[in-house]
């Protein structure tokens, strides 16, 4: 078997991002099989580290919480809101008038003379 075929056949089982980096190579089979125990060493590691762990129980617990906790807040706020009717619309409360407590007559006065 001649060392082309033998390589031909060994570039086609590596995987396709190692055969991508080796193809341009002309070096000896030894040499690129050195190479892509280089490669498959640093994508494996790459993998590795970006593995996602699936929700546990407790982390769909604290979820579930956090939502709960959500609510009370919204029910907490727009009860808030609804106990100040001076701040709604953006509008500051007013002070109320007092009253005159003076002893003259209540009544408007006429400034006009006949």
């Amino acid at each position: 078997m001649s060392d082309e075929l033998l390589k031909s056949l060994w570039m086609q089982r590596l995987p396709t991002n190692t055969q991508t980096a080796l193809s341009t190579s002309e070096d000896a089979l030894d040499k690129l099989a050195t190479m892509a125990d280089r490669i498959h060493d640093i994508v494996s590691i790459n993998i590795c580290n970006m593995e996602v762990t699936p929700a546990t129980t407790s982390t769909t617990s604290w979820e579930g919480q956090l939502c709960e906790i959500i609510k009370r807040l919204d029910r907490i706020e727009s009860k808030k809101r609804s106990s100040t009717p001076c701040r709604q619309r953006g509008r500051s409360c007013s002070k109320s008038r007092t009253r005159s407590t003076s002893t003259e007559s209540n009544y408007p006065v006429n400034k006009k003379s006949f």
